[in-house]
């Protein structure tokens, strides 16, 4: 009987360890927040540790780091800053996805030794969050106040090592779109310790490294990213599901707008998942705007050597979803290491006379009376919608402009006969729908 009181006792121990303990990049923390509220206090004594990491985000919105750190000197306590505060200004950062400012956020680490022995540091508390002016009492006081914020951060009862940290490092670089310093050649791991980006292979693609995936060990499942640090980089997303293990990394070489190549870094079961790439157009920062009879096209190279060769290489036409952003859709990535650029060229002879790339009417015949327009151009070009019912009476008129890409959706009312006509600068197109 004492000994499965021993084991009941065990398994309820380890039952409130879990309830306190959890993971983030891949690393079991004491304390975690991911709210700029997200205020801790805690006695060092009561922690039971030799040492303390404390890894996360903050905003910086100065050159400095001001008075967001508030940290007693002693030998035993180690800042260090994971990535570069890169200080620009708000208009720069234009896209209405990312926060204002986003650009000032820092990952950074703090490690501190505890020394048993000595009663001023294990009578002293840990504060996270709070103002706190009792210096005699105050070992660590990391303040969270509205000018910088913290974003979030993690809280770990032991010094990590470099591999541990570098995981927690990743995970929030990925989470936000954040660049780890590349001074020298440092890696993005997963929380098995596996690398999901190389900084010796992308040595000359280094810049704006942003990812997505998915950790099962960290919670992370990022369908949608992009790099905080420039507006020219691009907002990829994929509608797939991913599995565990699976990320697509990438970065540039940092080149103008007009010279830049990205390398691709696929992980994973990735098997060509399907992605879209956005890119903002128009200013400085962004790829220009195009010149009539202009399109732009992104070119993969699969070879690995980001050549562009033409036996290796596959374009992609831009869909424009306003007259300041394009996308190129379903992006199959190869599943090695790959590259991409972004290109312009003239539209042919061809193209020109044709200015739609495809226009499907679907429907036909319809059930429910719905329909759907679905029209491709070369380039922003407007289009007029009209449908007319067997006996000439109107039943819908649109006009669409500002983009290349149009998916207009129309309600025949009564089963019969209709006449759909398209118009595209001088050429008229018509299509006969039917609704059973």
């Amino acid at each position: 009987m004492t000994n499965i009181r021993k084991y009941i006792l065990a398994i309820l121990i380890s039952l409130l360890c879990c309830t306190i303990y959890a993971f983030e990049g891949g690393i079991p923390f004491i304390q975690h927040s991911d709210s700029i509220f997200g205020a801790y206090s805690v006695a060092i004594k009561d922690l039971n540790t030799s040492g303390l990491s404390i890894i996360g985000v903050a905003k910086m919105n100065g050159t400095k780091t001001s008075l967001l750190w508030n940290v007693s000197r002693k030998d035993t306590i180690a800042t260090s800053f994971t990535s570069n505060w890169f200080g620009k200004e708000d208009n720069i950062i234009d896209y209405s996805e990312q926060t204002k400012k986003a650009d000032s956020l820092c990952i950074f680490t703090h490690t501190m030794g505890i020394n048993k022995k000595d009663e001023s540091i294990m009578n002293s508390h840990l504060y996270i969050g709070k103002d706190y002016n009792n210096t005699v009492a105050n070992l660590l006081s990391i303040k969270n106040n509205t000018e910088e914020p913290l974003v979030e951060y993690m809280v770990y009862d032991k010094i990590l090592n470099a591999s541990a940290r570098r995981m927690v490092e990743s995970f929030l670089a990925i989470k936000y779109g954040i660049s780890l310093n590349q001074e020298n050649p440092t890696d993005y791991i997963n929380a098995k310790g596996d690398i999901i980006w190389d900084g010796r292979n992308n040595k000359s693609y280094n810049e704006d490294i942003a990812g997505i995936g998915r950790d099962d060990n960290t919670l992370l499942n990022k369908k949608r990213g992009s790099s905080i640090k420039s507006p020219l980089s691009p907002i990829v997303s994929t509608s797939q599901d991913l599995s565990d293990g699976m990320y697509l990394m990438w970065s540039h070489n940092g080149e103008s707008p007009r010279r830049r190549i990205w390398s691709l870094s696929p992980t994973g079961e990735w098997d060509n998942t399907p992605c879209n790439f956005q890119f903002k157009i128009g200013g400085e920062e962004n790829l220009p705007f195009l010149e009539k009879d202009e399109i732009y096209t992104m070119l993969i190279d699969s070879s690995g050597i980001g050549e562009f060769d033409t036996s290796s290489t596959i374009s992609y036409p831009c869909q424009y979803i306003d007259s300041e952003n394009i996308v190129f859709s379903n992006i199959k990535i190869p599943t090695s290491q790959s590259h991409f650029t972004i290109s312009k060229r003239e539209l042919t002879d061809e193209e020109k006379e044709n200015p739609y790339q495809y226009i499907f009417v679907h429907p036909s015949p319809s059930i429910d009376g719905h329909i759907f327009v679905e029209c491709r151009l070369w380039e922003i070009t407007p289009i007029k919608v009209e449908i007319y019912n067997v006996v000439g009476q109107p039943i819908f008129n649109g006009y669409f402009s500002d983009s290349n890409y149009y998916n207009v959706k129309a309600t025949l009312p009564a089963s019969g006969t209709y006449v759909i006509i398209v118009k595209i600068e001088e050429q008229v197109l018509t299509y006969k729908v039917v609704r059973i």
